[in-house]
């Protein structure tokens, strides 16, 4: 007889254990009782106590593992029913993450997501976008995860109105998370940089992950030269990093600006490959 050290069962996603008689008729019911499975045995020519099994199997020892698969499928699994229901690919959990690392909201991260899925597949979008392999749904953007370090990131942004606000924030899975907040009315350098000494002041000693008043890895702001010279001042140990929504929506405006003198025609194209630039990618 064989022994068996490990055994596995897979089936198609299709076929699942229904919880009501009902269940098969709503219209988002992805079960179709589909038939494909997947059967993966490992086997051992020993138990626990050593003694040696008395298989006449030829395949034994040599091969020990077993694998059937069945795979005749009772659905079409190139349509939207079915590729919604795939898993999420490694690559597009890398890229919402990314786009969380710097700053974006889940359906901020996921808008950048879609437009870079319509400038990838063109016309072919419309089916991709159904891929829930290449393109999740904002539901799955807001599940919870590991929240990263705040000294890791910190993306800087302003808003005027009567004043200035310096909102200091850093990356998580659901978005922003404020680290401090510094007003202001003139926007000049040194005053920026007394109100971070300020904020530098109130803080522990093992704050930002215990790097404490050192600062940070990583600050991310836009293209003004008060702001980055502050922050160069207050925190001589980090690197500034231009924010590539900033840099690609100044690259926007002067493409779409009347006094570019580009073509219509070639404004998307040179866009993208602007785009292409800032991420380190070949065209």
């Amino acid at each position: 007889m064989d022994h068996c050290s490990f055994e596995a069962s897979k089936r198609c996603q299709h076929n699942v254990a229904v919880r009501s008689q009902t269940a098969n008729d709503r219209r988002l019911s992805k079960n179709t009782c589909c038939e494909a499975k997947i059967t993966c045995t490992l086997l051992t020519c020993a138990d626990k106590t050593g003694r040696l099994s008395r298989s006449k199997d030829p395949h034994l020892p040599e091969y020990l593992a077993i694998v059937c698969v069945y795979n005749v499928q009772n659905h079409n699994m190139f349509v939207s029913d079915a590729l919604r229901h795939r898993d999420v690919g490694a690559k597009t959990i890398e890229t919402l993450t990314q786009l969380f690392e710097i700053g974006h909201s889940p359906s901020s991260a996921l808008t950048v997501l879609k437009n870079d899925l319509q400038m990838d597949y063109g016309e072919d979008y419309i089916f991709t976008s159904a891929n829930r392999c290449l393109c999740r749904d904002l539901q799955f953007c807001y599940q919870p995860d590991t929240v990263g370090s705040s000294a890791s990131l910190i993306p800087l942004g302003t808003w005027t109105e009567n004043c200035r606000v310096f909102l200091l924030l850093t990356h998580t899975c659901a978005g922003g998370l404020p680290l401090g907040v510094i007003l202001t009315q003139p926007e000049d350098e040194a005053t920026i940089l007394e109100g971070l000494q300020l904020l530098k002041d109130m803080l522990r000693v093992d704050a930002f992950a215990g790097i404490g008043q050192a600062g940070h890895r990583l600050i991310i702001t836009d293209d003004c030269k008060a702001e980055r010279g502050a922050l160069g001042r207050a925190f001589p140990g980090a690197k500034l990093l231009l924010c590539t929504f900033h840099l690609l929506q100044s690259v926007w405006r002067c493409l779409w600006g009347k006094e570019s003198g580009v073509d219509l025609r070639d404004r998307q194209t040179l866009f993208t490959v602007g785009k292409y630039i800032s991420q380190g990618r070949d065209g």
